[in-house]
């Protein structure tokens, strides 16, 4: 069975995305993780105090809400995609619309803006049920 990797930029549990994954594409196997899940509050709020031309807000595994640099979460995120893709994910979907492309040399340049309709497309298993339509509804997550 393949396995898709779900990559958000703050830290897990994400209930509300794993639900998510759950209704649009039932029968698929997800990994979800943070880009912060390995990251000290400390580190966390030294970051959040940072001065930044392109913040992104995160949610923290207490649902309290942060704004990082996005030039700090790049290197953190390409570790946590990298570490999906370990434990068996085949593909990943980061949970930002935000462009990497420019800031990035890794795993994220290839994944600026993703749309759950590719996901879709390679998890043929999910054509069923109308689950395009919930798949198409959520892109701008």
């Amino acid at each position: 069975m393949k396995t898709l990797g779900i990559l958000t930029l703050g830290q897990t549990p994400r209930h509300d995305i794993e639900q998510l994954f759950t209704t649009c594409m039932p029968g698929v196997a997800t990994i979800i993780a943070g880009g912060l899940d390995n990251t000290g509050q400390d580190v966390i709020e030294t970051l959040a105090n940072e001065k930044s031309d392109y913040p992104l807000l995160v949610i923290l595994a207490d649902t309290t809400t942060r704004q990082i640099p996005m030039q700090h979460l790049v290197p953190l995120l390409e570790e946590a995609a990298y570490t999906l893709a370990k434990q068996g994910a085949e593909f990943v979907v980061l949970m930002c619309m935000g462009n990497f492309a420019s800031r990035s040399s890794g795993v994220i340049a290839h994944c600026q803006p993703v749309s759950l309709r590719a996901a879709w497309y390679y998890y043929p298993q999910c054509r069923t049920k109308n689950t395009s339509t919930c798949c198409l509804g959520v892109e701008g997550i």
